[in-house]
């Protein structure tokens, strides 16, 4: 009789040891997963304010990017003093055309961005198309309409 009692309290300790351990294990698993969650959602925005901040400012134009149609373009450094700057309210200002592909600083022109559609909306253009844009390693890559790929490369100034 001594033994079943025995074996009986070893039974019902290690019964509320394996709860109590599942029980604290749960608890743990969401302190763990809070402090992630807490951690890793902050640097997921996406919202344009974040994005707008990134592009207001001066850039410089420093690459031009060309391909024959067959993947295999890069971009290539370029001397050119042709800049951009984008302002708070939407609009940009530049010392070059973005009209088309060019590396002249002799043209003022202007026109409107947009950070949530990731679009640039040139002014007076012959064929007006909004170009796509998109900033990657702190660069501001400016994408033309061009069948074998085409773009300019931005470093910010300002």
């Amino acid at each position: 009789m001594l033994t079943f009692k025995l074996n009986t309290n070893r039974q019902t300790f290690y019964k509320q040891f394996v709860s109590n351990s599942i029980k604290n294990s749960d608890k743990m698993k969401k302190i763990l997963f809070s402090m992630v969650a807490i951690l890793i959602l902050p640097s997921c925005s996406t919202k344009e304010e974040d994005r707008k901040i990134e592009l207001i400012g001066k850039w410089k134009l420093i690459e031009l990017y060309s391909d024959l149609g067959d993947g295999s373009g890069i971009f290539n450094p370029v001397q050119s003093d042709k800049r951009i700057e984008f302002k708070t309210n939407g609009e940009y200002i530049s010392n070059g055309t973005l009209c088309h592909m060019s590396i002249e600083s002799n043209q003022t022109s202007s026109g409107i961005y947009s950070s949530s559609e990731m679009t640039i909306s040139p002014s007076n253009c012959e064929l007006q198309n909004n170009l796509t844009f998109e900033i990657n390693d702190s660069f501001l890559i400016i994408n033309y309409f061009c069948i074998e790929g085409c773009g300019e490369k931005y470093k910010k100034i300002d």
